[in-house]
């Protein structure tokens, strides 16, 4: 949806991480995604975020766990949070280093998470080249706040691409 990455470069820039990401790298159009990931890099408070979208016809859903919040937007479910927000996925007591958007996207976990689009570019990191040409899961960062989750939704995300090779 055009309109909302364009509106939400109003706050700043923006980046399209998890499985949409991940399928738009692989070329799998396939694969309906459920919601769309999105973290934007700005200091404006998230309630204004959230506001300006509500006014556009956006649909508060509710707020998830990374500081942000999930809103229907014309049919489409987002998922928006800052970048400065993104260590509520990881354990407490946990540095992360942010100096650019391969800095957030290499703490994610698993090689296949180090992707992101920004306006239509695909950003990756070499771990997740490296996934590409092999389909293996890596753990990277073994800091996230739940494993488990993580691990169940690598998995479903691997099986998706493996499915469609």
């Amino acid at each position: 949806n055009r309109e909302l990455i364009e509106t939400l470069k109003d706050f700043g820039r923006v980046y399209i991480v998890g499985s949409f990401a991940i399928y738009k790298a692989l070329c799998i159009d396939s694969v309906e995604n459920h919601d769309i990931d999105i973290v934007v890099k700005t200091d404006i408070a998230v309630s204004k975020i959230r506001k300006r979208l509500e006014d556009l016809g956006g649909i508060f859903v509710e707020n998830n766990n990374h500081k942000g919040f999930r809103i229907n937007y014309h049919g489409q479910l987002f998922d928006i949070w800052r970048i400065k927000d993104t260590d509520a996925i990881f354990k407490q007591g946990f540095e992360r280093k942010y100096r650019n958007i391969t800095d957030l996207i290499s703490s994610f976990g698993f090689n296949l998470y180090q992707v992101c689009v920004e306006d239509g570019m695909i950003l990756a990191t070499p771990e997740f080249h490296e996934y590409s040409r092999t389909h293996k899961l890596k753990l990277i960062n073994n800091n996230l706040s739940n494993p488990e989750y993580m691990i169940e939704k690598a998995l479903k995300i691997n099986k998706n691409v493996v499915a469609k090779k």
